[in-house]
């Protein structure tokens, strides 16, 4: 029987103070590994942005390295942009480079420099951020910046840096 929007069950309307209760049953034993599936949104968060589990230590050695001769190597000969990459791991990197270069080789840049400033040599600066792959980035503004692209290709040899730069052009 349905009585103001309730349904009656009898263990409960004969409640009384003195009844007593079965305990509940325990909890089932936890494990100390949990299983991802089972991962809270916190921990998942806290990983997301713990710039040691998204690249250990000695990976990110090398990609400074790599990007460290990549500057080194680079003919940006001074410029009149500042361009600043941040990648989701944390890595950070600027470089001074040629506004007219990147305006030339590319459309998302021409679009962002638009305009000649005020007219006294007024720099910009652009910042990329959430980039997944920061060496391959830098290494795609350095072939813009190459006058013979040919021999920097070559260069670079099979090394997957050809193939990477290319997926990141698309």
């Amino acid at each position: 029987m349905i009585k103001q929007g309730f349904i009656s069950d009898q263990t409960f309307s004969s409640f009384s103070p003195s009844r007593t209760f079965s305990s509940p049953s325990p909890p089932p034993p936890t494990t100390t590994t949990r299983p991802s599936q089972t991962q809270s949104l916190f921990d998942m968060m806290s990983e997301d942005h713990n710039p040691n589990t998204k690249l250990s230590d000695d990976k990110r050695r090398k990609m400074q390295d790599r990007i460290k001769k990549l500057l080194e190597e680079a003919p940006f000969n001074g410029g009149d942009v500042k361009l600043t990459v941040v990648g989701k791991e944390g890595l950070k990197v600027s470089m001074d480079v040629k506004k007219s270069v990147l305006a030339d080789k590319s459309r998302f840049f021409a679009e962002k420099l638009r305009g000649n400033g005020n007219g006294n040599g007024m720099s910009h600066s652009v910042e990329i951020s959430d980039c997944d792959d920061v060496d391959v980035y830098v290494e795609a503004v350095v072939l813009m910046h190459c006058v013979d692209l040919k021999k920097r290709l070559r260069f670079m040899g099979d090394g997957g840096g050809v193939s990477k730069v290319l997926n990141l052009l698309k």
